[in-house]
């Protein structure tokens, strides 16, 4: 019963994150809001860009280790590494990424409250010149960010 309760978690979970990151990009790009980058939002930057660093190298355990304890309730390791394999082998390799907006929000749709980093990116890549990378963030006790969700399109 509690693997069952657990495996309805993470797939409701799932699909929230799936629903509202598409609605995110919708927003973000309807609005074509730019976030103000600051001292505040570096310590985020800093982490989203290590996280995106395992990912370029193709070091997906590893990204996916580092991610936030909401990142492991929602997905399997093995699910989450083939999926992002598949998707990162597909566009190619990394070119160049630029932060297209950054937001910060004490609370984010579908998740408990604290203290989340919205980041989007214009990126290029070997078989994809003009994709979204999307990387929603959550402080952690420590004052350090981890990764909830990373999206690629």
């Amino acid at each position: 019963m509690r693997n069952r309760s657990r495996a309805f978690l993470r797939e409701f979970l799932r699909q929230t994150e799936i629903a509202l990151g598409s609605l995110f990009f919708c927003l973000v790009l309807l609005t074509g809001f730019v976030g103000q980058l600051s001292a505040e939002t570096t310590p985020a930057l800093e982490d989203a860009q290590s996280f995106l660093e395992l990912i370029d190298a193709g070091n997906f355990p590893q990204a996916w280790w580092e991610g936030s304890e909401l990142l492991h309730l929602n997905s399997e390791l093995d699910d989450w590494v083939e999926s992002s394999r598949i998707r990162h082998d597909l566009f190619g390799e990394f070119s160049e990424r630029r932060v297209k907006t950054f937001s910060v929000r004490s609370s984010y749709p579908g998740l408990p409250d604290g203290e989340y980093a919205i980041l989007l990116f214009d990126s290029s890549f070997e078989h994809k010149q003009a994709a979204l990378e999307m990387l929603v963030m959550v402080k952690d006790p420590y004052g350090g960010w981890k990764v909830v969700s990373y999206r690629l399109r």
